[in-house]
C-alpha cells in the first residue's frame, strides 16, 4: 500500500507530514504531496531539491505505515564474486 492510497485509506499523519522542501505542501483534493515545478527550477540546485522533496516524503509516508525500511533499502548492484 502506498501512503496516499486511497483504496486502503489514508495513512494517518501523512497530510501533516513534514517535508521538504518548505514550498511543498499536501493537497487535500489530490491526496498527495506537491513541488511546485517553479520550485525546482528556481533552486540552486534542482537536482538536490527535487531529491531530497522525494526522499522526505517516502520515509514520512514508509515511517508512518511501519513499513521495515531497512529491508526495502538497495544498496546498489551486487559485484561478482
Amino acid at each position: 500500500m502506498l501512503p496516499s492510497d486511497t483504496s486502503q485509506g489514508e495513512t494517518a499523519g501523512f497530510a501533516e507530514a513534514a517535508v521538504r522542501p518548505a514550498e511543498a505542501f499536501y493537497s487535500s483534493d489530490l491526496r498527495e504531496f506537491i513541488l511546485p515545478y517553479g520550485v525546482v527550477r528556481q533552486a540552486p540546485n534542482p537536482d538536490e531539491t527535487l531529491l531530497d522533496f522525494w526522499q522526505t516524503t517516502y520515509e514520512a509516508g514508509a515511517d508512518l505505515a511501519g513499513w521495515e525500511r531497512q529491508s526495502l533499502a538497495w544498496d546498489g548492484p551486487k559485484k561478482p564474486k
